[in-house]
This record gives C-alpha cells, structure tokens and sequence, in this order.
C-alpha cells in the first residue's frame, strides 16, 4: 500500500493522526494499522494496542509532539508493508522499537 492509497482509505473512514485530540488521534492510528497491514492474530492486535497506549503515554508525560510522531509511525508502518517484507508486522516493530525506542 502506498501513502496515496492510505490516505484516501483513512478519510473514507473519517480517521485522522493530524486532528483533533491527541487520545483521538493514537485510537485512529490503532485503527489505520490493520488497514495498512490487513487483519493480523489476536497477538498482532495486542501488540498494536500496547505500542498505541505507550505513544499516547509518552505524548502526555513526555510531551512528545503528536504531530511529528504518529504520522512517523505510519510512515514505519509503511515502509514496513512493502511488497519485498517476508513479516510485514515483525520488520514495523523492529523498526519502532529501533527508531523511537520502544520496548513492549
């Protein structure tokens, strides 16, 4: 999936990672990963939950920008899916737990 194509996906459904209230914006990451990664085990949904509950927590405590970060998640997520990933999901959280630290 291209960048393009997500973004008509995502406002097809009225999500957003660029308005509204930050708790708003991490629920509609959470829900745009399976769109970009299809549906995934119950252990996938988990995990996306947790990374989700950790962003919001660090927007809140860290005072992180949710405006340059959530949209750098999809980004990973992304770049993560191309056609060329054997785990799409596995490289996405490698990838998270590399570029912004995270530690599920």
């Amino acid at each position: 999936m291209d960048e393009r194509t997500l973004k008509i996906k995502m406002t097809e459904r009225g999500l957003s990672v660029r308005e509204g209230p930050v708790a708003q914006r991490v629920l509609h990451l959470g829900e745009t990963l399976p769109l970009i990664f299809g549906r995934g085990t119950h252990g996938d949904k988990v995990t996306f939950r947790r990374l989700c509950a950790w962003l919001q927590e660090r927007c809140d405590s860290r005072g992180d920008c949710p405006d340059e970060l959530l949209p750098r998640v999809i980004d990973f997520a992304l770049e993560a899916a191309n056609p060329n990933s054997r785990n799409p999901r596995a490289v996405f959280i490698s990838i998270c737990k590399k570029e912004l630290g995270w530690n599920p």
